[in-house]
């Protein structure tokens, strides 16, 4: 990130992990959840007819989040 200092944080066994590592994997959840968010909002509001393709689209961004949440809660453990 620009502006940012480059902070490491030890962890057992050597492992560095940097600012950058922890702020990405953040952000990608957290767009994640609010895409998930949005499609839950769009399957509720759709129509009779679009409703099929809205739950899709709903598991689909969900599925998305559960992947980016996993991933931080992976580097959260690496960090502990």
């Amino acid at each position: 990130m620009l502006g940012m200092p480059k902070v490491q944080a030890r962890v057992p066994g050597e492992v560095t992990l940097e600012w950058s590592d922890v702020s990405d994997v953040y952000c990608a959840w957290f767009n994640a959840e609010q895409e998930s968010g949005a499609a839950l909002r769009a399957w509720y509001a759709a129509s009779p007819a679009a409703r099929p393709a809205g739950y899709a689209a709903y598991r689909a961004a969900l599925d998305r989040e559960e992947a980016a949440a996993r991933e931080l809660h992976r580097l959260w453990r690496r960090a502990r």
